[in-house]
Formats: structure tokens, C-alpha cells, sequence
């Protein structure tokens, strides 16, 4: 019973602590989740994020942000994103995102089966080019689909 009550208590901790922590982000521009279906993320499921940038002088950080499920099987996760952040054209560059430690330990916030990792994308860009960005992330994994994978995030916050 002890041991229920203290769970409960962390559980209740670790939510506020991650509803101040997502409630205070100034600079914020963007901020967006897909959602992944039930039966898993499959190889040709493209994923896009279409973030408006009013300021293309300024500059910014970009993050990918992803939940996963205790059904995952893997420590890592290799992403592949398109874009045209810094160029006029596309370009596509690989991203790994260590979900887990060495050990099997989930990385990030979250607790009992669910949680949710961040990594930065590019750090400290200009866009080349003000207004609708394209964005488009599919995963690079070996499994033609991925289970455990719940959602897929991008954020976008201006550099003070």
C-alpha cells in the first residue's frame, strides 16, 4: 500500500513538473505533433509538419520531439528529415534518436509505459525563406513497421 501511495505521489510530481516545464516556452514559434496509428509506423507513413515563419532574419532551434510506448523494441530510433531550412532546396539528413541507455532504461520524461523524448534537430538556423516551410519526417528503421512509436513532434523557438 505504502509503495502504491508513493507511486502515485511521483506520478502526480512528474506531471506537474512536465506541465511547468511544456507551459513556459517563451520563444516558442512552433510547436506540433503527428500522431501515429495503432498497428505501428510503417516505412512509406510520411509524416509533415508545415510551420509558418514570419521572421526569416532571425534565428532559431529546431527539435524533433517523439513518445514511445514501453512496446518498442529498440534503444534508437533513425529518422529521416527533409527540408529547406537553411537552403532553397530540399535536403535530406539522418537523425538518431537514443530513446533508451545501454541497459534498456527509458530516456526522457515520462513514466509507467509512456514517454517522450526530444533531440535537437538544428541548432541556431535562419530560414531561407519567410512564410510556410515544408517538413517531412518518415522513419529509417529496418522493420518495415514500428510499433511503440506513439507520436512525432517538431518544435520551433526563436534564439534570444
Amino acid at each position: 500500500m505504502q509503495k502504491a501511495i508513493s507511486k502515485i505521489i511521483r506520478g502526480g510530481v512528474l506531471c506537474t513538473l512536465l506541465f511547468a516545464a511544456t507551459s513556459c516556452n517563451r520563444g516558442e514559434v512552433f510547436f506540433s505533433y503527428n500522431s501515429l496509428p495503432a498497428k505501428g509506423w510503417r516505412v512509406n507513413d510520411t509524416l509533415f509538419f508545415r510551420p509558418v515563419i514570419e521572421d526569416s532574419l532571425a534565428r532559431y532551434d529546431i527539435f524533433i520531439e517523439v513518445r514511445n510506448d514501453n512496446r518498442y523494441s529498440y534503444q534508437n530510433l533513425w529518422l529521416y528529415v527533409t527540408d529547406s531550412v537553411a537552403k532553397e532546396s530540399m535536403q535530406t539528413t539522418p537523425v538518431e534518436i537514443m530513446l533508451a541507455d545501454e541497459f534498456g532504461e527509458w530516456n526522457g520524461r515520462g513514466f509507467s509505459f509512456l514517454f517522450e523524448s526530444d533531440t535537437v534537430y538544428l541548432q541556431n538556423v535562419r530560414f531561407a525563406h519567410g512564410g510556410e516551410q515544408n517538413i517531412i519526417i518518415r522513419h529509417g528503421m529496418k522493420d518495415s513497421t514500428l510499433i511503440g512509436i506513439r507520436d512525432v513532434g517538431l518544435r520551433i523557438v526563436k534564439c534570444e
